[in-house]
């Protein structure tokens, strides 16, 4: 049948809208079959993804507990800082090095250094941000801010440092923190930590982590694509999937009121400034730490957000060891300061008394070996208190040799030498005080008589912190009650009442008879304002009572009169106890100066005398004036 051009023209038309009509019929079926699937099947599941990509939680980190002195002075305290972070979920691996290379450029920051820290933290949770670098000036904001459109995933966010106003001062006691360790995320003490958390790294921020460290909380937010945030979004928009915490506001935590007098801590260090050594300054009557300075010292806020390798090398390196607390991690002989504990130990076992006398000739012949004393012509005869005050090595040879190592060492224990005195600080040194049973189980000798006259002035094995005179000559001043060394005074809960006041706690009693306490007391009396060996300590209006010593650490042979013929290790180690006021003891000091040599010799006790005036000069104006 033949059919027109016409009606050819027509019924291909008809079916090519009739293919056309049937191909969109399909598309539809096919765009509603992939609608049901996305909004039916899937839609609860896309719901929630869609709304994390706009809308994130994040953990706030509790502001840490700040520090303060007795008069509440604030130590420790937090300030905000600047940390440029990149969310690790909106980029990838080869992106991640490109990011930190161009943040590094404009930080104008070694690119290795900013690397480095970058891979430190590769392992930590995606929904943590990871930090590029801290402590960022507004300058560096500003840069990093505009350039944004080609560093993907990089937020610049505000958080909490730590910082130390009164720094350098008190570094030592207060510590520092740093970023947790991967191993110590899986012990026990630590559990609730996440990778980058800050923790005490030591001194005080160390020993009272769990009460420094607040309760974290977390709020909802809402982000752009590149997971920078936007807004913070209320519990009520956020709509969380059930179970899901949205109100968690941080709990701070405690504030630490500290027994340390800022003004006396501070004094401490000016006077021990350019010296190796430590003073230590408390109160006899409860233990209160007043100050306790350790030569040289650290900045701890230089430790406080990113350490600076430079800064950090430059203390492990130096060989003056700035980090280390020298008032309790290292030990030294006493010297003649043990001469106290020699005579506590004769009086107490009533082995000789305030009037008996030794003659001195500048040597003597004990135990089958020869003694020295410092002075070559002799003291010629001496009691108890010339002894003491001229500090004669014959005399108490003569009284060591008489009492005996066992009877030295147990009272020189239980004055708190030879084991930690409990102060809230870690590596606190024992010491040593040797005796027998300790010789045989650490040399697998027997001892020998001869050495029992080493101890006896104060040489030998027997070693000891500044902290432990301290709070031997405090003991001394209390006529025998020795109380335990803290430094905690109070501990603050934030927007509570309750606070927690640790009571004094009495460590130990030497016991003795008062008459003899006062026979040992005005022999020290005599040391600082008879012309004794520590007439540099001597105040106006303030009765000061001490004990000085010298601990050699070259052979006779070796000593050179001139300081600057010896090497600076090889010269004197310096000492001075003391306590004051005389009648009513309100501050028992130690002075160490290391290798201080001939200057140190005076110096030690002028330390001293400055520190009981900075103390006690206001006390005694004010019962002046009271009376």
């Amino acid at each position: 049948m033949y059919l027109s051009d016409e009606n050819k023209t027509t019924r291909v038309f008809r079916t090519r809208t009739l293919v056309v009509g049937c191909c969109c019929l399909l598309g539809f079926f096919v765009l509603w079959l992939r609608f049901y699937y996305l909004q039916v099947i899937r839609g609860s599941e896309l719901s929630q993804r869609a709304r994390d990509n706009a809308i994130r939680v994040v953990r706030l980190p509790a502001p840490r507990g700040a520090i303060l002195d007795r008069n509440e002075e604030i130590l420790v305290t937090n300030q905000p800082a600047f940390s440029a972070n990149i969310i690790i979920e909106k980029v990838s691996k080869a992106q991640l090095t490109t990011v930190s290379t161009a943040v590094s450029d404009l930080l104008g920051k070694p690119r290795d250094e900013l690397a480095a820290n970058v891979e430190r933290q590769r392992r930590r949770s995606v929904s943590e941000p990871l930090l590029i670098s801290a402590a960022l000036t507004l300058p560096e904001v500003a840069r990093l801010e505009a350039h944004f459109y080609r560093l993907p995933g990089v937020s610049v966010d505000v958080e909490s440092q730590r910082y130390y106003p009164q720094a350098p001062t008190a570094a030592h006691i207060l510590g520092y923190v740093g970023e947790i360790w991967k191993s110590e995320l899986d012990q026990a003490g630590f559990h609730g930590y996440l990778p980058g958390d800050l923790v005490g790294r030591s001194g005080v921020e160390l020993v009272m982590e769990k009460n420094l460290r607040g309760t974290d909380g977390r709020e909802w937010i809402e982000v752009d694509a590149e997971g920078r945030r936007l807004r913070p979004v209320p519990a009520q928009e956020a709509d969380p999937m059930e179970g899901e915490d949205v109100d968690g506001t941080p709990v701070p935590g405690h504030d630490l009121v500290l027994t340390l007098d800022l003004a006396l801590q501070r004094r401490a260090e000016e006077l021990l400034a350019g010296w190796k050594g430590a003073a230590v300054a408390l109160d006899p009557n409860n233990g209160d730490i007043l100050a306790m300075a350790s030569s040289p010292t650290f900045d701890p806020n230089q430790l406080a957000g990113a350490v600076n390798p430079a800064y950090w090398l430059e203390l492990t390196e130096n060989d003056q060891k700035p980090l280390m607390n020298r008032a309790i991690q290292n030990t030294y002989p006493p010297g003649s300061v043990f001469k106290v504990v020699v005579a506590a130990a004769a009086l107490s076992r009533g082995l000789v008394s305030a009037g008996d006398t030794v003659v001195c000739r500048g040597a003597a012949w004990l135990a089958g070996r020869p003694i020295h004393c410092w002075k070559n012509g002799g003291h010629g005869a001496m009691n108890l208190k010339s002894a003491l005050i001229n500090s004669c090595n014959v005399y108490f040879a003569h009284l060591g040799n008489t009492v005996g190592i066992e009877g030295l060492a147990a009272t020189a224990k239980k004055f708190g030498l030879g084991t930690t005195t409990g102060i809230e600080l870690r590596a606190e040194a024992k010491g040593v005080v040797p005796d027998p049973v300790w010789k045989k189980a650490t040399k697998g000798e027997p001892w020998w008589p001869g050495e029992t006259l080493n101890v006896a002035i104060g040489q030998g094995d027997l070693l000891v912190t500044p902290l432990q005179l301290a709070s031997m000559i405090g003991a001394v001043a209390l006529q025998g009650k020795r109380f335990q060394p803290h430094l905690v005074r109070r501990v603050k809960i934030p927007g509570e009442e309750q606070i927690i006041e640790p009571a004094p706690v009495l460590a130990a009693e030497v016991p003795m008879s008062p008459e003899r306490y006062a026979a040992l007391r005005a022999a020290l009396l005599g040391v600082v304002n008879e012309h004794g060996t520590g007439t540099g300590a001597r105040l106006d209006g303030i009765l000061v009572a001490g004990k000085t010593g010298t601990v050699q650490i070259v052979r006779r042979d070796q000593w050179q009169k001139n300081d600057l013929q010896m090497l600076p290790q090889h010269r004197d180690h310096n000492w001075f106890v003391a306590f004051a006021p005389f009648d009513h003891p309100k501050l028992a000091v130690s002075v160490f100066l290391e290798n201080g040599g001939k200057a140190g010799a005076k110096y030690k006790t002028y330390v001293a005398r400055e520190l009981f005036r900075q103390y006690l000069a206001p006390i005694t104006a004010q019962s002046g004036a009271a009376q």
